[in-house]
Parts: C-alpha cells; structure tokens; sequence
C-alpha cells in the first residue's frame, strides 16, 4: 500500500528519496525538487515542450498532481532507477 503525501517544500522531497546521498546542491534530486516547487506547476522547460506540441491536447494541460519519488526496476539493472 502507499500513499503521497502532500509537499510545501523542496525540502520535504528529502525523506522520500531512495538513498539521502542524493540530496545535495547540483545533483539532480535537490534540482528537481527545486525546479518543480518553485514553479508551482510544471516548470517552464516542461510546459514548453507540451506548447510546442503538434498534439492540440497537450497546448493547454493543467498539472494535477505528482510522485516526488518513485522507483522503478529496470531491465539489466542493479537496483531501482
């Protein structure tokens, strides 16, 4: 079972990361974490590429909601990405 808990912060990104060495300046975690809070919403290189889309559905889509961290095995891998 699992549940999203609600982020105000970037910083509140921390304690979900799957290894805390993540979380420093000018690693993509931190980064991240930064990037999609202070925008509130998608950040603007995001919502960029949906403007630019040929797909009219993409021109006008709203963020709802997201999963700060979630890991996902890959084929060949060691551990979740």
């Amino acid at each position: 079972m699992s549940f999203y808990i609600e982020t105000s912060s970037p910083e509140d990104w921390k304690s979900k990361l799957a290894d805390p060495k993540h979380w420093k300046k000018n690693r993509s975690a931190m980064a991240l974490a930064y990037s999609w809070m202070e925008a509130k919403g998608f950040p603007k290189s995001v919502k960029d590429v949906f403007e630019k889309s040929e797909y009219p559905i993409f021109k006008n889509i709203e963020f709802l909601s997201g999963i700060v961290e979630h890991e996902v095995s890959l084929p060949g891998g060691r551990r979740p990405s």
